[in-house]
């Protein structure tokens, strides 16, 4: 395990995204985060600490009965008004199926009514946006056609999830939280 960070930034979930000068936090070993922990018994960390969270496919490994319990671990560790971005496969996409570890499948409403947040924004991608792709095809096709793809589900997405959502699915969904009183 590395010397912990004294930082105000948080990479819940860091895995092989390590990032210098934040605390890095994850459960598996071979990631050499600052902090190994499962995050379902709670986050090692003091309250109202953190200005920001990045949490990039994390939350749809938690056990569903335990989501709330780590949504109020972070809203703890957070101070007023901090940010958290969240990243997670949308819930009809192939890919949040692909795995079995992948146990809480996200909606567009999933984070609307969770005690102590409140949303900033929510964006469906047609493709990842914050995964890699190797392909400069598809990363090319990423930048052009997201913005297109992506647009009636984001204006319309009630009608995009009763409609839609399973014959024309999007595969990620972001959200931006600020922690509130």
């Amino acid at each position: 395990m590395k010397k912990l960070v004294t930082s105000d930034k948080l990479n819940l979930g860091s895995g092989n995204e390590y990032k210098d000068g934040w605390i890095n936090l994850d459960i598996d070993p071979k990631w050499n985060p600052d902090i190994l922990c499962n995050v379902e018994k709670g986050i090692p960390l003091p309250n109202n600490s953190i200005n920001f969270v990045y949490i990039k496919h994390v939350l749809e490994h938690i056990d569903p009965r335990k989501f709330i319990y780590v949504m109020s671990e972070i809203r703890r560790v957070c101070k007023d008004k901090a940010i958290v971005i969240v990243y997670v496969p949308y819930f009809s996409c192939s890919i949040t199926y692909k795995t079995i570890d992948h146990l809480s499948p996200m909606s567009y409403y999933t984070y609307d009514y969770i005690d102590g947040f409140k949303v900033v924004k929510k964006r469906l991608y047609f493709f990842r946006k914050s995964f890699g792709y190797n392909s400069k095809i598809i990363s090319a096709a990423r930048i052009f056609l997201n913005p297109l793809l992506s647009f009636l589900p984001n204006f319309f997405p009630l009608i995009y999830e009763r409609l839609f959502c399973w014959t024309f699915p999007m595969e990620e969904l972001e959200v931006v939280l600020r922690v509130s009183e």
